[in-house]
């Protein structure tokens, strides 16, 4: 019995002792939990950032990073975002409850501070602490952000410049979900877990599929040379279609995509998203085919190639579009429509000379055959020949650009007429020739513009650019860009009509003075005046505006002729009836326009009703600058260039001013966009209204040092 005691008082402190060793287990294990739920964390620059624990509020400087702290669930420690992660646009479902601050735009440093100055009155109201988590993504300018907040006492302020790969993807998801809730949500194995299905999916193809990244900047299209998107390509096993390292960027334009497939027409295109933010994919088709849908388009999702656990679907996704590809959409040739529209084009243009010369036999038969008559006949024949000759050649030229290459004159032509390959018709008929046949009209109306205004004013310095008109019809499509997303085709053009009027009609009162004269020197400083408050307010629409739609606002204040490709020949069948027709009523006013630069009295002693035809030429002179801006953008110095080259070669009659100036302002632009290609091999097609500027702003330079020294005309 007592040994039974014994045994049963050493089974009980044998009970004790292991129940002490799992309490001290327990406690031990609690103490190492809590030890183990500090972390280090590295960002996109390589810093490291030691935290205790998971944050407990954050400053989130990127959608991608608002998109992955909210799939995590802590998208209530989020006090304050950058502008982006507010947009509707991107259509995230966790962010429908976010309500926080919006520091505004992150991009580049105009901001910096008010977001310095915001954080800091956080810190002051108990709102944020200066220990904190900042993240800063997409940018370069976020690293002198972050100098910026550390100098104000801000410690955990992490920074990701660029992610070049889906496994970068897959570690900042990691990493700032670490932040935001100390441990790895199932998202993140969920990625994971889709790169391995993929792999595995891909695994039983033996031939690796053609694919094409598209990148939409800044209003163009061009190979997608960098970023994720290749990345994810890469992961999938495609063969990838015009990718370069050596250029390290993205590069080309639509002639560079079509001469790349000219022998890879099985390639599947995977378009940036943002592409179709303002366009469908018919106009996709259109922009860059002509309507030939013979090649396999697919628009990327909204979120493939976004920091966040989305962009696993995408891969999924791309995946299934390269190897369980569907059927492209039947081609269809339009070859002969194309070829009819560029004759058309020429025609009239051939025409328009020939009926001019008529009408200068005419004219000198009238005068008795006079030597005067037929020196200027000759002269004006002369030059109407040099000017179309040139005018036919950079056609030629302009026509053969093919992106990354330059066509043969041979083949051009072929191509012209119907009768080149897929690649040659495509380039040539479906994207050259609607910018090529647009710009003739669209540098013949500005030229003859200008000459127009020069007369009316009597001043040389006298243009639609210089006088605002140009700027005010940016600034009625950037309103139109700005507001009317869906309808933009519409509106733009009124709005841009409207707003050309509204400026010439401040600029004219402004000008002028009792006894209904118009001084000259406050006409052109009127124009300067209100075209810099205008060029003011297309910034500011500019800035504030969401940036899918603000490359498309930036453009219009450069111009570029290739705009009107996205649509076919639609712009060019609606702006260029306004044209002609504008030209041809200016025309029939050329003896009043000689009698106006004799000046408003002498004009009225020879029976001219100086208001009235001052009022028509100015109407019909904005309507034409409307036309012509309101789908190519701002286009400046051609309407001061070519009818001032034009009268120091043959004079001031405008009855051979205008006629030349209009063949003349063709040949320039023309031109100025052949010259503006050419730079696409390093900088990529520049806009044309920069060629304008760099060739016409010299020579408004020489023209204002000539009017000092000079009285009269």
């Amino acid at each position: 019995m007592e040994h039974r005691v014994k045994r049963g008082k050493s089974f009980a402190v044998i009970a004790v002792l292991l129940m002490s060793v799992s309490l001290f287990a327990i406690v031990s294990v609690s103490d190492t939990g809590d030890a183990d739920s500090s972390f280090i964390v590295q960002d996109g620059t390589g810093r490291s950032f030691a935290y205790s624990g998971p944050a407990n509020r954050i400053v989130s400087g990127g959608a991608g990073a608002t998109m992955t702290i909210a799939d995590a669930g802590a998208i209530d420690k989020i006090v304050a975002v950058d502008k982006y992660s507010l947009y509707s646009y991107n259509n995230y479902p966790q962010l429908e409850t976010l309500t926080t601050n919006s520091l505004g735009s992150f991009y580049g440093t105009t901001n910096h501070d008010y977001i310095r100055t915001t954080l800091v009155g956080m810190v002051d109201s108990g709102d944020l602490s200066l220990d904190d988590t900042i993240i800063l993504t997409s940018y370069s300018s976020n690293e002198t952000l972050r100098t910026i907040l550390e100098s104000e006492g801000f410690t955990k302020v992490l920074v990701w410049v660029s992610i070049d790969s889906y496994q970068g993807i897959v570690d900042f998801v990691r990493t700032v979900s670490l932040i935001a809730t100390g441990g790895t949500p199932a998202s993140v194995a969920d990625m994971d877990a889709k790169i391995a299905h993929v792999q595995d999916y891909i695994s039983s193809y033996s031939e690796r599929p053609k694919a094409m990244y598209v990148a939409y900047y800044s209003g163009s299209l061009m190979i997608g040379n960098k970023g994720i998107m290749p990345s994810m390509l890469e992961m999938v096993g495609a063969d990838i279609i015009g990718k370069d390292p050596d250029k390290g960027k993205n590069y080309g334009d639509t002639n560079t995509i079509v001469t790349l497939l000219e022998n890879n027409r099985d390639t599947v295109l995977f378009v940036q998203n943002s592409y179709f933010t303002g366009h469908t994919l018919d106009e996709f088709y259109t922009e860059v085919f002509g309507g030939d849908r013979s090649v396999l388009v697919v628009p990327m999702g909204l979120h493939w190639n976004n920091w966040n656990p989305e962009s696993a679907d995408g891969l999924t996704e791309i995946a299934v579009n390269l190897y369980d590809r569907p059927s492209a959409p039947a081609g269809n040739d339009d070859g002969n429509k194309y070829v009819a529209y560029a004759s058309a084009a020429l025609v009239i243009l051939v025409a328009a000379m020939i009926v001019w010369g008529i009408y200068c036999l005419v004219q000198i038969r009238r005068t008795g055959n006079s030597s005067i008559g037929i020196r200027n006949f000759a002269k004006m024949s002369a030059v109407l020949a040099a000017v179309s000759i040139i005018l036919f050649l950079f056609i030629l030229l302009d026509l053969s650009w093919a992106g990354n290459r330059t066509l043969g004159i041979i083949d051009t032509w072929n191509a012209l007429m119907g009768h080149g390959t897929w690649g040659n018709d495509i380039i040539v008929n479906k994207q050259n020739l609607p910018r090529v046949a647009f710009g003739i009209f669209v540098g013949a109306g500005l030229a003859v513009t200008g000459a127009v205004m020069q007369a009316v004013f009597r001043n040389p310095l006298a243009t639609p650019y210089i006088l605002g008109l140009s700027s005010g019809a940016s600034l009625g499509s950037a309103i139109a860009i700005s507001i009317f997303t869906a309808s933009v085709a519409i509106f733009q053009p009124i709005l841009a009509f409207a707003f050309c009027l509204l400026t010439m009609v401040i600029v004219y009162a402004i000008s002028h003075t009792r006894g209904n004269s118009v001084r000259t020197e406050t006409l052109v400083l009127a124009g300067v005046a209100v075209s810099s408050l205008i060029s003011a307010l297309v910034s500011l629409l500019t800035y504030i505006a969401p940036s899918d739609r603000m490359g498309s606002i930036v453009f219009w204040t450069m111009g570029n002729l290739g705009n009107v490709v996205s649509s076919g020949w639609t712009d060019f069948l609606i702006a260029v009836p306004f044209i002609v027709a504008g030209i041809i009523l200016m025309f029939t006013q050329c003896r009043n326009l000689n009698a106006l630069m004799l000046g408003d009295a002498h004009a009225m002693d020879l029976g001219v009703d100086v208001r009235k035809v001052r009022l028509f030429l100015l109407v019909i002179s904005t309507l034409v600058v409307a036309a012509c801006v309101a789908f190519v953008g701002t286009i400046g110095f051609i309407g001061l260039v070519i009818p001032h080259i034009m009268r120091l070669i043959l004079g001031p009659d405008n009855r051979i001013i205008i006629p030349t100036s209009a063949v003349a302002g063709a040949a320039f632009i023309i031109m100025c966009d052949y010259l503006a290609h050419l730079t696409a091999p390093i900088y990529g097609v520049l806009p044309i209204g920069v060629v304008t500027a760099l060739i016409g702003a010299p020579f408004f330079i020489y023209l204002l040092v000539k009017k000092r020294r000079e009285v009269g005309w």
